[in-house]
């Protein structure tokens, strides 16, 4: 028993009709075995094809051996002969991202001599991984060689040579095969042992674009979209930029140079206002009465760091608890300077008491309470 692959003769089948062998169930589902079969089972580092056998939804394929294992929720009856259709705008979508990653592939390995150790087809991005770490000029330099591919609309051809003629091949390989290897050939680009279905020329692909490269065990993961799915980022990336380029009143080709010229000013703006938070701290500090007892104070805009300027400031001016808050009722950011023996226990308790979080210390401890001011005078000041 085995099914024949429809893909292999020809990847651009969307319909077929064919008779099933046998249906059984697996796991709660069903799984049957087609006489012959287009949809692509899960291999080659992507998922399966997706789409129906007449009315029923293939949940998803998988190879053992020649045979196809096809899934349903619901069972196929045995010698019925059903009209098959894939969703063939999702295999052509993997069609052009596959390819495309042949492509930056070969053109990695004939460039640096780079080889792929890993590849995943997802319904949203493609990953790749190679076993060296590449820089973001080489992946520019790379892409725009791919994209020249495309542009070129070269021949993808399949091969499959036979047990003598392997050893005298070049071509790129994960495993070390000894039979029934299919090599994809891409004219003056790459070749490669894969089982997949690939798009018959490279301009079917459209457009190839690298988003994304991060180090990954001793090489670099490279992200990247084609076709559709990099045609619609770059329209997401041009709206953006043309939204922040209103924003900024700057041409889109130029926002990076008027955000860094903000970013610049943001940081001269928080620095002044920073020096002013270190004044007030200062006039706050004096104002701060000396007592024997514990003393509430609240400055909402001023920042932990300045709250701490004003507890150091004061010292021992106060005989209990000096609590100074920033914020507003139900989420204060606290510093308390105490300098009691029992310093861990009151802290502990205030938190518990005041649903507050946070810590240090003595004599000094920060954190939050998510309580109101008249709450937090009525713990303290008791």
């Amino acid at each position: 028993m085995n099914t024949e692959k429809l893909y292999y003769k020809n990847a651009y089948i969307s319909e077929f009709s064919a008779t099933v062998i046998c249906c059984e169930e697996a796991r709660g589902i069903y799984r049957s075995v087609l006489d012959k079969s287009a949809f692509f089972p899960e291999a080659g580092g992507q998922s399966s094809d997706k789409g129906k056998i007449g009315d029923i939804e293939v949940i998803k394929v998988e190879e053992e051996g020649d045979i196809l294992y096809h899934y349903t929720k619901t069972p196929l009856i045995v010698n019925n002969s059903y009209q098959c259709k894939l969703d063939f705008e999702e295999r052509l979508d993997k069609m052009r991202c596959h390819t495309a990653e042949h492509i930056l592939s070969g053109i990695l390995h004939k460039l640096y001599g780079v080889e792929n150790t890993g590849f995943h087809l997802g319904a949203a991005e493609v990953t790749f991984d190679t076993s060296l770490v590449m820089s973001k000029e080489e992946l520019k330099a790379v892409e725009r060689m791919a994209n020249e591919a495309v542009m070129r609309n070269l021949r993808v051809s399949e091969y499959y040579p036979t047990a003598e003629e392997l050893p005298t091949l070049t071509y790129r390989s994960k495993l070390d095969l000894k039979e029934n290897v299919r090599i994809v050939y891409i004219e003056d680009t790459d070749a490669c042992a894969c089982c997949a279905p690939h798009v018959r020329t490279t301009g079917e692909i459209g457009l190839i674009k690298i988003v994304d490269s991060v180090k990954h065990k001793g090489g670099s993961r490279i992200t990247m979209l084609a076709g559709m799915r990099a045609f619609d980022y770059i329209q997401r990336i041009a709206s953006e930029a043309g939204s922040v380029s209103v924003l900024l009143c700057a041409p889109p080709t130029e926002i990076s140079v008027e955000t860094a010229r903000l970013y610049e000013s943001k940081n001269e703006l928080s620095a002044r206002l920073l020096a002013k938070d270190r004044e007030l701290a200062s006039v706050y500090a004096r104002l701060i009465p000396a007592t024997d007892s514990s003393f509430v104070s609240v400055y909402p805009t001023l920042d932990t760091d300045a709250l701490r300027e004003i507890a150091n400031s004061v010292g021992d001016r106060v005989g209990g608890a000096l609590v100074l808050l920033s914020g507003e009722d139900g989420s204060y950011k606290y510093v308390i300077r105490y300098s009691g023996d029992d310093f861990k226990s009151v802290i502990a308790c205030a938190n518990t008491a005041l649903n507050g979080k946070g810590g240090g210390r003595a004599p000094m401890a920060q954190g939050n309470f998510a309580e109101s001011l008249d709450r937090i005078k009525e713990h303290f000041e008791k």
